[in-house]
């Protein structure tokens, strides 16, 4: 199967879960979510959780940042399928993956914003 289109522009980046794939992205938004849905660790405590594979925050990182997928048959799903999805598809065996995809997602949040050839301010994640 050919591999999840993603814009890596935006952040995305793909990871397999079980049959499903799924596009990741980070954002601030998204960093909020889970850190309200995880007891309000610092963030250098956030990304340790996420990289480490804690199940409360995995599990609260793929409602937040999931934003599409496909299921093992190939067909697309929208958002919210694709988080249900992987998060019934999701297994301990899935921890590395997920946590490459999650640190992969993060870098661009943490990257000086760049300027671009109109002179705007890039955000790092694609977006301004």
């Amino acid at each position: 199967m050919v591999p999840l289109a993603v814009n890596a522009a935006r952040g995305e980046v793909a990871v397999r879960i079980g049959a499903v794939e799924v596009a990741l992205a980070a954002t601030m938004e998204g960093l909020s979510e889970i850190s309200s849905a995880t007891a309000f660790p610092t963030i250098q405590q956030l990304c340790q959780r996420l990289v480490a594979s804690e199940i409360a925050t995995t599990r609260a990182a793929l409602r937040a940042f999931v934003r599409f997928g496909r299921d093992g048959a190939g067909r697309p799903l929208k958002r919210d399928q694709a988080v249900e999805a992987a998060l019934k598809e999701y297994r301990l065996s899935d921890s590395g993956a997920l946590a490459e995809g999650f640190a992969a997602a993060l870098a661009p949040l943490f990257r000086p914003p760049e300027e671009t050839e109109d002179g705007a301010a890039d955000a790092g994640n694609g977006q301004r």
